[in-house]
């Protein structure tokens, strides 16, 4: 027997597939935070970086935003 066509989630592609843990369910904004550190850090480091003509500055910069935007993301999901 199959299942009804309304009851079945929306697929997403990989690239928002998420890691979604149980402990995010459990304290999303406490995890918000960690996600939202872990993205200032190299947003800082890439910046100082850059500033001092490194190439590696620009990369830094783009880890931090996936990280960010990945939290973002997280806490998305677990809120709604």
């Amino acid at each position: 027997m199959r299942a009804p066509n309304e009851n079945v989630p929306p697929s997403r592609s990989d690239l928002m597939k998420c890691p979604v843990t149980s402990w995010d369910y459990r304290y999303p904004y406490v995890f918000w935070g960690v996600r939202l550190a872990a993205g200032i850090w190299p947003l800082f480091l890439g910046a100082l970086l850059w500033s001092i003509g490194n190439w590696l500055g620009p990369l830094l910069l783009v880890v931090a935003a996936v990280l960010i935007w990945v939290g973002f993301r997280v806490l998305r999901i677990v809120q709604g």
